[in-house]
This record gives structure tokens, C-alpha cells and sequence, in this order.
């Protein structure tokens, strides 16, 4: 009985890391599945803000739109890329 026991014990022990591997993969693809979402957000927000500044400030019909964003931590700086409305 000894040895059933330790094989039902293994066989448990097998399932549990598999679920446990299971759940750390869904809340890691989670986690970056909401970061995109918010990333999204971040860019309509933006688009909208600086379409609306640059319409009050150069006084004519136009459109703003945020290409990529770029995080630079050692420079503590945020880089922006626009599409042609905002380049000189």
C-alpha cells in the first residue's frame, strides 16, 4: 500500500505544478494584454490632445496622430513620434 500511495502522492504533485504553470502563463498574458489596452488608450488620448492643440495654435483644419511612444529611463524622458502635422 506503501507504494500506491506514493504514486497517487507524485501523481498529484505532477497536476498541481501543471495548474500552477497554467495560471502563472494566464496572469503573465494578462498582464501584458492590459498593458497594450492601456497603451492604446494612452495613444487615442494623445491624439486627440495634440490634434486639438495644434488645431488652436496654427489656426487651420488638421489631424495629429502618435505613431510610437518611446520610454527613455535612464533619461527619465518620453519621446513622441507624429505623423507630418507637427514637424517643421
Amino acid at each position: 500500500m506503501r507504494v500506491d500511495s506514493n504514486v497517487k502522492n507524485h501523481h498529484y504533485m505532477n497536476h498541481l505544478k501543471k495548474i500552477i504553470f497554467l495560471l502563472c502563463i494566464l496572469i503573465f498574458s494578462n498582464s501584458a494584454f492590459s498593458q497594450n489596452i492601456a497603451k492604446d488608450v494612452l495613444i487615442d488620448t494623445l491624439n486627440s490632445s495634440l490634434t486639438h492643440i495644434y488645431r488652436e495654435t496654427m489656426l487651420r483644419p488638421g489631424r495629429v496622430t502618435v505613431d510610437s511612444i518611446a520610454l527613455d529611463e535612464r533619461r527619465k524622458s518620453i519621446e513622441l513620434h507624429t505623423n507630418l502635422s507637427l514637424s517643421y
